[in-house]
């Protein structure tokens, strides 16, 4: 395996890079803002300000703790129950902000059902585009109106 230059195009083996001790140095400087609170500060201090302020991370929602980032982020994103989320059909019409453990309740309702009609009447729209993209004769004909076939050759039509 090579490594292409972006800049000269050049292919170099990664046995023959060298890590960037400058970039290494300039890496741990950039400024970093705690997503969990007010503190700013630089990306080498970061995990001695997580360790300290933040050893116990606690969900807002449900109020359960937890001794990692990692942990409370896949936590909030994937696991509480009690967090508010976006309706899946959001986009198409349902608005619902629902809270997670409620979320198979949300799916019966009203509101929620007139969203699965729009997703499906785009999908059927969609398709049908798709057809007549397939299905137009690329050379016309014209032919005489029988009012008596007309109907049974529009059916085949479809």
């Amino acid at each position: 395996m090579t490594i292409k230059c972006r800049r000269c195009q050049s292919k170099t083996l990664p046995s023959d890079m060298l890590l960037d001790r400058g970039f290494k140095i300039d890496m741990k400087s950039l400024p970093i803002d705690c997503s969990f609170c007010q503190w700013t500060g630089v990306l080498s201090n970061y995990q001695e300000h997580i360790d300290q302020s933040h050893s116990y991370l606690r969900c807002e929602y449900c109020d359960e703790e937890f001794n990692s980032v990692n942990k409370f982020n896949q936590h909030k994103v994937f696991e509480c129950q009690q967090i508010i989320v976006d309706c899946i059909l959001k986009d198409f019409g349902c608005p619902g902000r629902i809270i997670r453990a409620k979320i198979q309740d949300h799916y019966l309702t009203e509101q929620h059902q007139h969203a699965i009609l729009n997703v499906v009447r785009q999908m059927l729209l969609q398709w049908n585009d798709r057809q007549m993209d397939i299905d137009l004769p690329r050379t016309t004909t014209a032919e005489a109106y029988n009012p008596v076939t007309a109907p049974m050759e529009e059916l085949q039509e479809m």
